[in-house]
């Protein structure tokens, strides 16, 4: 289980997007493409229309009301009233404006949508389920996935891991280009110690392009829980890039492993690295100044040692630094 700490922490990964827009997808102005209705009913509806696209819904539901009034078999506004009662609140009346669109047999994914939020609202999970799946049927991949993956982000919010991240991975499955979903997947699995998925994950959201420095750092994590410190060098400058809060420190730390592994030119590299966001990071000057000693830099590793001991005479290495320079002077 996740403490206290760590849940604040991962509670703020899961930012919650919506599946579709306030406005039912397939819902536009019917002037021009709707024939066979009566005028009356067209006018209230795209009057209506216009109303729920500027946040009024109370103008929208009279006017959707007026449209449904005068021609009952306009299904666009069947659907359009049910979405502006779920919006309202009234989950039941949502319902039941879904199902007489359905009985009309058109615009199936957007009726069953309404249902199936309304559903989950009341608390009727398994009719709920019952109707997703049609949902998936009737939808694409891609709006699944993506609806999949706030229902995830919302079973997150309620400390629900283990529906949370079921939901993510049928997101992923759905659509694999869903970077969103492999992150939380990353994140999910650190947390539960799985580091290896969780890597897998991460280096899948990057893949496609994720910008999110919590991925990067995710993965870093990651790498450095399995002890894969060649991932780790290449990683870690990525991750200071975008991260400030990561630090010239953590650097000189993955240098330090990458020279007592033998990865010299790396532990160097990182090491300056590490010297463009710190300069008193004493570590860096300290492998720079060995590594210029192996390559016969003398007057360039005399400085770097020096150095070195300057802003830490009291480390372990220091006393190995004095002889190195008593050497090459």
């Amino acid at each position: 289980p996740l403490s206290p700490s760590a849940m604040r922490q991962i509670r703020q990964e899961f930012v919650m997007e919506e599946a579709q827009s306030q406005v039912v997808q397939s819902l536009g102005d019917l002037s021009s493409v709707v024939t066979g209705f009566g005028s009356l009913a067209v006018e209230a509806f795209n009057t209506g229309l216009t109303a729920q696209k500027a946040g009024d819904l109370i103008a929208a539901r009279t006017k959707y009301e007026e449209a449904i009034a005068a021609d009952a078999s306009l299904a666009p506004a069947q659907i359009a009233l049910a979405q502006v009662l779920l919006d309202q609140g009234e989950y039941a009346a949502a319902i039941e404006g879904a199902d007489r669109a359905l009985e009309l047999a058109v615009n199936q994914a957007d009726a069953l949508r309404v249902k199936y939020q309304a559903l989950r609202a009341l608390g009727r999970i398994e009719a709920a389920e019952a109707i997703g799946r049609e949902l998936e049927r009737a939808d694409d991949a891609a709006t699944t996935a993506r609806r999949l993956y706030n229902e995830g982000g919302e079973a997150f919010q309620v400390e629900d891991h283990d529906t949370a991240l079921a939901k993510f991975r049928k997101a992923a499955e759905l659509d694999p280009t869903l970077k969103e979903a492999h992150h939380a997947i990353a994140t999910l699995q650190l947390a539960r110690g799985n580091y290896e998925a969780s890597a897998e994950a991460a280096e899948r959201a990057l893949s496609l392009g994720s910008q999110d420095v919590r991925t990067v750092r995710v993965l870093y994590d990651a790498y450095q829980a399995l002890g894969r410190t060649e991932e780790l060098a290449e990683i870690a400058p990525r991750l200071a890039a975008v991260d400030p809060e990561f630090g010239g420190s953590k650097l000189v730390e993955q240098a330090a492993e990458m020279w007592n592994a033998g990865q010299v030119d790396k532990a160097v590299e990182l090491s300056r690295l590490a010297l463009s966001i710190d300069t008193g990071l004493a570590k860096a000057y300290y492998f720079i100044g060995l590594d210029q000693v192996s390559r016969g830099e003398n007057d360039e590793a005399k400085a770097s040692l020096q150095k070195f001991i300057d802003l830490a005479p009291n480390d372990s290495e220091a006393a190995t630094a004095k002889e190195m320079l008593a050497y090459l002077e």
